[in-house]
């Protein structure tokens, strides 16, 4: 494909890519939530303070604390959407990470999203509620 006389890659390619397995980021956020690139607590405190504002937030069930961050990507009819990062119930640490890809062929953006936003408040729920069945 060509625009503006270049050439025009797709969003996944070898070259250069937004691609990142699911398992950096788990591994990113539970070193970030316990401290690992900090050297001062205040520092820490203002990155959870930062993490705790996500939009994403909204997927976390209702009094559950977390820390995290979404993103998106929308590329010439490719879609990716992320959420990371780590809830607390009760006193167990739930660190995670979900991703979807698709392109217009299976659906369009805004069904995407859409669908992609209430299955992670669905799965970030059943997840707390496993948590909380175990303990108690």
């Amino acid at each position: 494909m060509r625009q503006n006389g270049m050439q025009k890659r797709p969003a996944i390619n070898d070259q250069q890519s937004m691609v990142c397995p699911a398992s950096d980021f788990v591994s990113y956020y539970k070193r970030a939530l316990a401290g690992e690139f900090f050297q001062k607590k205040e520092t820490l405190r203002e990155f959870k303070r930062i993490q705790a504002m996500a939009d994403a937030i909204a997927a976390v069930p209702a009094d559950t604390p977390a820390y995290l961050k979404g993103g998106s990507i929308s590329w010439d009819g490719f879609y990716c959407m992320a959420t990371a990062g780590q809830m607390i119930v009760g006193d167990t640490r739930v660190t995670f990470c979900l991703n979807l890809n698709w392109h217009d062929s299976d659906g369009n953006e805004a069904m995407g999203v859409s669908t992609y936003k209430q299955t992670v408040a669905n799965i970030l729920s059943q997840i707390r509620q496993q948590v909380l069945n175990t303990k108690g």
